[in-house]
């Protein structure tokens, strides 16, 4: 076998390996959202993904839920930093 063959049969191997993963990956992405949705119709009768959520809470916080887990995260020191920076670049280039 010579090197531009090998090199053609490597490429097209690559090529394959890439499409399998991809198809598994969107497969299980997909099979995994039915199931959630599934359940949550059945035991919570609502009809929505609950994998992962976001939800504003008080105006100042944002809760993420990911597979039950529930991770908030505090707005105020974001939005403080926000204008910080935005006041830093509008005297630093005058506009």
């Amino acid at each position: 076998m010579g090197r531009v063959e090998r090199f053609r049969q490597n490429r097209q191997t690559r090529r394959r390996i890439t499409a399998a993963v991809t198809v598994f990956l969107v497969i299980m992405i997909t099979g995994i959202a039915v199931a959630d949705y599934s359940i949550s119709c059945i035991m919570m009768n609502q009809d929505h993904i609950e994998i992962i959520s976001a939800k504003e809470i008080n105006g100042s916080f944002i809760q993420i839920s990911f597979m039950n887990q529930k991770y908030y995260i505090n707005t105020k020191y974001i939005k403080r930093d926000y204008n910080r920076l935005k006041e830093f670049a509008k005297n630093k280039l005058g506009k």
